[in-house]
């Protein structure tokens, strides 16, 4: 299976935030890459990181799924994931 992460909506630098991993054949974990400190704490922060994961089975099906991921101190949690 390949697993990848894309952009949505000309929001490139998102994907950066995140990285995935497999835990096995039918599970994968998105976790953040590095600290969101320098979107939240500036004059005008950033609230929201889009990204898609696609992945690609062995028989050349592709299945997508995006989300939105909403930045605030409150809500730093794993979200799910929602089939497009």
């Amino acid at each position: 299976m390949e697993i990848k992460l894309e952009a949505v909506d000309n929001s490139l630098s998102d994907i950066n935030y995140f990285k995935y991993e497999e835990i096995d054949d039918k599970t994968v974990a998105i976790k953040l890459a590095h600290s969101l400190e320098d979107l939240v704490d500036r004059r005008d922060p950033q609230s929201v990181l889009k990204f898609k994961l696609t992945c690609r089975g062995p028989s050349g099906t592709v299945s997508n799924y995006s989300n939105h991921f909403p930045l605030s101190s409150d809500n730093l949690s794993a979200q799910n994931l929602h089939h497009v």
